[in-house]
């Protein structure tokens, strides 16, 4: 496997590891890639090696997984499906015609 971005071009640095007594041992620095998979140009699916960089900044479109008949996948419809679900009652909003609401709200700002 090559070290090099295929999106910003990203390779293998090389160097001198310094020492405390300033002795330069030869090193290389190579960078975090993934294996990833993308839309091109047409919109067909490529596995790409990109650098961690470029996932962040978004620089390339990563195809999202299918959520087909798998249990991760049911467990999150079932979950969003309960919090759709979930209704406010009438009487537990605050009306703002009260005198009751806004002298307690005046009593919490004293103190």
């Amino acid at each position: 496997m090559s070290k090099v971005c295929d999106v910003c071009g990203k390779r293998k640095a090389s160097g001198n590891n310094v020492t405390f007594s300033h002795r330069g041992i030869k090193r290389t620095w190579t960078p975090n890639l993934r294996k990833v998979r993308v839309y091109d140009e047409k919109g067909t699916p490529k596995r790409l090696n990109v650098c961690t960089r470029c996932l962040r900044n978004g620089a390339v479109n990563r195809v999202k997984p299918a959520t087909g008949d798998s249990e991760m996948g049911l467990l999150f419809t079932e979950e969003a499906e309960n919090v759709q679900d979930v209704t406010v009652d009438e009487e537990s909003e605050v009306n703002p015609e009260n005198p009751v609401d806004e002298q307690e709200t005046e009593e919490t700002e004293e103190a």
